[in-house]
């Protein structure tokens, strides 16, 4: 049974399919579950647009009787792939407060479905080795967050829900807390 949720937001229906183990699909085999999104555009065009869904993994591990085990949230990749399931790309992702954002990239016009695969472990499974960013410092700057990285600082916008700005290093002699973008 799919779950139907629709983002007024988005103007989009997204479907959402139970949870099921993939330890036998060769072409996800470094990763224990999966879980299939459907994403309509309804009658509207979009051009890059940020998907929004709200996932609640512990109950989707529920679903594939793994009572007790809990999500790796370092291991979760979303994979947009075609209607047959074979991937096509990977799409960046962040899961944070039940919240699994990715960008739908390109042109998606009217009527059109778009599929992706959501890819996870359990913390009892090894994971493996992702190029991924150590987060050093994150700082609440009110209607925004930095983060400060090895590989640079980031500023996200709270409200626009994007990242606003990426330096290198962490700007230390800003005035008044603008960035070296906005002088």
């Amino acid at each position: 049974m799919k779950a139907l949720l629709n983002f007024v937001f988005l103007f989009t229906v997204l479907l959402i399919s139970n949870c099921k183990s993939v330890k036998e699909e060769k072409s996800q085999a470094n990763f224990m579950y999966k879980i299939g999104v459907e994403v309509h555009s309804g009658d509207h065009n979009y051009q890059d647009k940020l998907i929004a869904l709200e996932i609640n993994f512990n109950e989707k591990l529920k679903e594939c009787n793994a009572y007790g085990k809990k999500v790796d949230l370092e291991s979760i990749k979303v994979i947009e792939v075609n209607a047959d399931g074979d991937s096509i790309t990977e799409s960046i992702a962040q899961y944070d407060l039940d919240k699994l954002l990715w960008t739908m990239e390109g042109n998606t016009p009217a009527s059109k479905t778009r599929f992706y695969n959501i890819l996870f472990n359990t913390t009892d499974v090894p994971s493996i080795e992702f190029s991924k960013t150590k987060l050093i410092e994150k700082l609440d700057l009110g209607s925004k967050w930095a983060f400060n990285t090895p590989s640079g600082y980031y500023v996200y916008d709270k409200k626009g829900g994007a990242f606003d700005v990426f330096a290198p290093q962490k700007c230390t002699d800003n005035e008044h807390g603008k960035d070296w973008v906005r002088r």
